[in-house]
């Protein structure tokens, strides 16, 4: 950010991403070539940089974002309470004819939920906002995608979709007039011995968790996290026990990290 402002010292610099949306305002309070923070819901919060950018007395519009006023204090607007819904892409065949031609893997990516659900995740940056769509959308977007392009794989994002939504989801696919596989984005929190039984009897082939990290000191002191590695390790085991994928994501290196993380 230092080096964009330093060529281009007209330029706004705004941040997205986990990280951005944790640590916000401690970025915003050491580094002033950052001018924003795209926070909670960032597609509503870059869609309005998108239109307001070089407009900075509009910045008020945007939903979720995190920036500074005229007197260098820190602004937030309110975060979106809506999540879009999106239509399934169509792909022209001069642009992508692999897609219709069987060359292509099928795969589509469909968002469930967006944000956190559990307030144990608020880290000092920005409160968290938990959005998400019905499964009749979800639903009607599998069909579609399966009628416009035989599509019968997905990946279901949504890292916090509650347990109750995520069974949901899982029935509607076993309702879908066609079979599915697919994978999703879970958490430690949601997952029990029926929803993984449900889950393993919908087509759900992998389950992909955030787990930050492997050592209890790092994930309580610096993550500021409620659940223990124990229970991690206990939730994988029900997991793999069912023939399910598991999928971890870590964040290495972090400040605190010493020999025995």
């Amino acid at each position: 950010a230092t080096a964009l402002k330093r060529r281009w010292p007209d330029c706004c610099v705004a941040i997205a991403g986990e990280m951005a949306r944790c640590f916000g305002r401690q970025i915003l309070a050491r580094c002033d070539a950052v001018d924003a923070i795209c926070g909670s819901t960032p597609e509503a919060t870059i869609a309005g940089l998108a239109v307001h950018w070089n407009n900075r007395s509009a910045w008020h519009q945007i939903p979720g974002l995190l920036s500074r006023t005229a007197e260098q204090t820190l602004a937030e607007t309110p975060s979106a309470t809506t999540m879009p819904t999106h239509a399934p892409p169509i792909y022209h065949p001069d642009v992508y004819p692999a897609l219709l031609d069987g060359g292509k893997f099928r795969l589509f990516t469909l968002r469930q939920s967006t944000g956190y659900a559990h307030l144990g995740h608020y880290r000092g940056g920005q409160r968290p906002v938990f959005l998400s769509r019905s499964v009749p959308q979800l639903r009607s977007e599998m069909l579609a995608l399966h009628e416009l392009y035989g599509t019968r794989t997905f990946h279901i994002e949504g890292e916090h979709t509650p347990e109750k939504a995520i069974n949901d989801l899982a029935g509607a696919c076993k309702g879908l007039p066609f079979p599915v596989l697919y994978s999703r984005d879970t958490h430690v929190f949601e997952i029990r011995p029926k929803t993984v039984a449900h889950l393993s009897a919908s087509g759900c082939q992998a389950l992909r968790f955030s787990l930050l990290t492997g050592s209890q000191m790092t994930l309580t002191d610096f993550f500021g996290e409620n659940w223990t590695i124990s229970h991690v390790e206990r939730c994988l085991r029900l997991c793999r026990d069912a023939g399910l994928f598991v999928h971890g994501d870590f964040i290495h290196p972090v400040p605190v990290d010493d020999y025995h993380t």
